[in-house]
């Protein structure tokens, strides 16, 4: 069981053997600085939700994968792009594939997990102990295995809900590393080459975390200090952009043949910066190194 969660390294590093499981308060993240990462189809996706709780949420928990994902690449977060497999598993693409980060969210009420492996499938699943759950044993009966249902239906009343979501997230994280989803699932799975360990984060949830391979270490991480110092970063690059932008339209040596300020400075570098990093991953560039910058089952 997992239930220490610990500060992460400004830059986090994934290694083989090695995964870490991190720990995201979705109601802590100013989300709305977090929206400007997403991308169109992300915000429209947070647009359409009604409740605005909802909303922030969703930003706060995409964002905060962007930042994530892009401190072990070396980018920023807005360059990541996703694509996904047959069932809805997302994954990292072209060019930033050539990480081979394997990646899991999850999210329940106010709290998410996020899930970073090297190479190793991995899937993550959380829920709030305080859900209601309607025909809870007749659920239980149909998924879990006989055993476990048996010793489900031998707890105290007032022990069953949590006891039902801990064996529920352990099926779904499986699945969720997988690929598959509960349709597809067969009771009785081969765990013989996976690490499957229960999840502790505190505040009423329980949680899991699976991934290919046999005694894998397994690491719990909080984020709020990594979200933080990016956000921090971020606005400080945006003050310097402004105060410079300033100044070259002060003395007027930044204007364009129509006389207006020329505006696509930062595009073209950002544009150039993603040629040179597709160019070096079709070159074998070694992507598991960090890189300083200069500046579903649940579909994510």
């Amino acid at each position: 069981m997992i239930s220490t969660w610990q500060h992460p390294p400004a830059l986090p590093t994934a290694e083989a053997n090695v995964a870490h499981v991190w720990a995201v308060n979705l109601d802590r993240i100013h989300a709305q600085a977090l929206t400007e990462t997403l991308s169109t189809t992300e915000r429209e996706r947070a647009a359409g939700l009604r409740v605005a709780r909802d909303r922030a949420r969703f930003v706060a928990a995409r964002g905060s994968l962007r930042v994530i994902l892009g401190k072990y690449a070396g980018c920023a977060p807005g360059e990541l792009a996703f694509c996904y497999g047959e069932y809805g598993k997302p994954r990292l693409a072209s060019p930033w594939d050539e990480t081979e980060l394997r990646f899991n969210v999850s999210h329940s009420a106010g709290l998410a997990l996020i899930g970073v492996s090297l190479r190793r499938e991995i899937g993550v699943d959380i829920e709030h102990c305080g859900r209601t759950v309607r025909r809870m044993k007749r659920i239980a009966k149909r998924f879990f295995l006989p055993r476990e249902y048996e010793q489900l239906c031998a707890l105290p009343h007032e022990e069953q809900r949590r006891a039902f979501f801990v064996f529920w997230t352990r099926k779904e994280a499986y699945l969720k590393a997988t690929g598959t989803g509960l349709a597809r699932a067969s009771k009785h799975v081969d765990l013989g080459h996976w690490t499957l360990r229960h999840l502790d984060p505190g505040g009423g949830y329980v949680g899991a975390v699976a991934i290919a391979g046999k005694d894998m270490d397994i690491q719990g991480w909080v984020s709020e200090t990594l979200v933080a110092r990016s956000l921090s970063d971020r606005r400080g690059e945006g003050r310097g952009e402004r105060g410079e932008g300033r100044g070259k339209a002060q003395d007027g040596r930044r204007k364009t043949e129509d006389g207006s300020l020329a505006t696509s400075g930062v595009q073209l570098v950002t544009a150039s910066s993603k040629a040179q990093k597709a160019q070096k991953a079709r070159a074998g560039y070694n992507w598991r190194q960090p890189v300083q910058s200069h500046k579903r089952h649940e579909r994510v």
